[in-house]
């Protein structure tokens, strides 16, 4: 059976061969570390961990997973989310870690990881510094201490958080505070020396020609246009050229209504520096919107780029429109809605981007109801221009995910009544080949008893000291191909045996949308894993097990050989 290298960057650790457990680094370091950076740096970290594993023979680094910049008050970090995929996927079972904070600093949500989710789902949990192992058996009398620690790091990063927030509102009163360069507004660039934003001479004059446009009653998506036919490049996409954003996402981003609506309607551009617009209430909470009356204005703090003239005559323009559609009747609502059963699960087959529902135009007065689409995001966010029209019903998605389950359904119906019979079969079945592993266990033994008689056969002269070298290195070549054969036999009935578990679950899902009047959103996360929609309006309907009866074929194909045996 393949085995999976050690990963590292600077060596190349030989695999083990008796190495049990696929592990997961888990690197992750944070603005609320404080002084503690460069103690906590995700070089330390995998210097610790590595260097922690050159005496564990029996575990394997299956993957090593960073968050660099996140908070550890919660769990929506990529890394994490990536290595929790992995162990759902089986491909992980055990977790290491320099220390408890680095796992997560969040009291209740680390504790029920720990204690709960990881216990139950077998993922061996290593805290080296904390000297937390919980496949030892002191690991219960060790992990008393964890709570406690766990409630130190919770309540550390929340005054370290409250720290940082109250200095930054005192250098927002004090009008010192600025933002990263990837918050600073389109049109401007950071000076850090002057405490103060420079005009960009790249950006400044798009941000004049779009506030004349829109003061001309030129629409936001006819700006847009404009713009990305004549290859300027957006607010994001600039950023990414200039090395400010790292993140791929806006590598090919274009101009949208959005981004000329928001720019037409930031009192930036009249010199003014603008705080508090969005607040987070708690540590690890999510962001919000503040009331424009919130908000921390500071004016003359910068080289403004248009008059006060122009904007406020783009603000009118602006509130015409808004006008003007306030006067539409009120659309009707669809016959059927379900979008809150399909949402986040849609996505594009050519791009990969998600598929957004949409309403076709249709008014109260109309004898028809309005008709739920979905159309693919990157299509309609880049005025037509990347990936293609994707304009399919959701009547479609919902009529081909219902054919999709209940074929499932009766699938499921058939296997169940075949285990039904195996079940009540006089030729015995097992979980796994434990007949097999039974015999292997059983060679060892006999060939263990045969090692300690070749001793005596030697000091009886039954040997002599050539035979019984030769036969002692064929019988320690024997052993160690048994035992390599059991560890691969073992490891093969722990797979199947969580194969089979996470089958029979599946099969609970089943029975359980079998019995339901209409299908909701509970079942659908349950059995359906994504949906794929094709520019040809093909649709793919990914399920959530790849292979659910994978683990009833091994048992059948078993039970079948051994009624022929017999």
């Amino acid at each position: 059976m393949a085995r999976k290298s050690r990963i590292n960057s600077a060596a190349q650790f030989e695999q083990a061969s008796e190495a049990a457990w696929n592990a997961a680094l888990y690197l992750r370091l944070s603005v609320e570390d404080g002084d503690d950076t460069e103690q906590n740096s995700i070089g330390n970290q995998k210097k610790l961990c590595i260097s922690f594993l050159e005496h564990q023979r029996d575990i394997s680094i299956f993957n090593i997973y960073t968050d660099h910049g996140f908070s550890g008050m919660n769990y929506k970090r990529p890394g994490f989310i990536e290595m929790y995929d992995a162990i759902e996927q089986g491909l992980i079972n055990c977790v290491i870690v320099k220390d408890i904070s680095r796992f997560g600093r969040e009291y209740i949500a680390t504790s029920e990881f720990l204690q709960r989710t990881f216990p139950q789902m077998g993922i061996r949990f290593i805290s080296i510094n904390d000297d937390y192992d919980s496949l030892q058996p002191s690991a219960d009398i060790e992990g008393l201490l964890l709570p406690f620690k766990m409630i130190l790091n919770d309540s550390y990063a929340k005054d370290t958080s409250k720290k940082i927030r109250s200095s930054i509102t005192a250098k927002m009163n004090a009008g010192e505070f600025l933002p990263s360069s990837g918050s600073v507004p389109y049109g401007y660039l950071r000076n850090p020396q002057e405490n103060t934003f420079d005009v960009d001479p790249e950006a400044a004059p798009i941000v004049r020609r779009i506030f004349l446009l829109r003061a001309e009653g030129t629409p936001f998506n006819a700006i847009a246009k404009q713009l990305n036919d004549e290859g300027i490049p957006s607010p994001g996409k600039l950023r990414c050229l200039r090395g400010v954003s790292q993140s791929g996402c806006f590598a090919q981003s274009e101009w949208i209504r959005g981004t000329i609506r928001k720019i037409t309607s930031d009192p930036v551009y009249l010199g003014n520096r603008i705080h508090g617009k969005v607040k987070r209430d708690r540590l690890g909470g999510d962001k919000t919107k503040r009331d424009p009356s919130e908000w921390q204005v500071i004016p003359g703090a910068h080289m403004p780029l248009i008059s006060e003239e122009l904007y406020q005559q783009v603000q009118e323009v602006n509130r015409m429109e808004l006008q003007r559609r306030s006067a539409f009747s009120q659309r009707a609502k669809p016959a059927e809605d379900f979008r809150d059963l399909l949402r986040g699960k849609l996505f594009c087959g050519d791009c990969g981007g998600q598929m957004i529902a949409m309403k076709r135009n249709q008014r109260v007065t109309s004898s028809l109801s309005p008709v739920i689409f979905y159309q693919c995001n990157a299509y309609k966010y880049s005025n037509l221009k990347r990936c293609f029209s994707h304009y399919i019903n959701e009547s479609l998605i919902v009529s081909a995910l219902r054919t999709v389950l209940d074929q499932q359904v009766a699938l499921a119906a058939d296997i169940e009544k075949t285990l039904q019979s195996v079940a009540r079969s006089p030729v015995p079945h097992h979980m796994g080949d434990n007949n097999h592993l039974q015999s292997i266990r059983v060679k060892c033994r006999n060939l263990e008893s045969k090692q300690e008689r070749l001793l005596t056969d030697l000091t009886d002269g039954l040997l002599n000291r050539d035979e019984y070298e030769y036969t002692k290195a064929r019988y320690a070549k024997e052993h160690a191909a048994l035992l390599e054969e059991e560890r691969e036999a073992e490891l093969e009935a722990l797979t199947l045996k969580e194969t089979c578990h996470s089958a029979q679950k599946w099969l609970n899902s089943l029975k359980k949308y079998r019995r339901l009047p209409v299908l909701n959103r509970e079942i659908v996360d349950l059995i359906v894993d994504r949906i794929l929609i094709y520019s040809d309006k093909r649709i793919e309907i990914v399920l959530s097990c790849s292979d659910p009866y994978q683990a009833f074929a091994v048992i059948l194909k078993e039970t079948e050989a051994n009624k022929h045996a017999g």
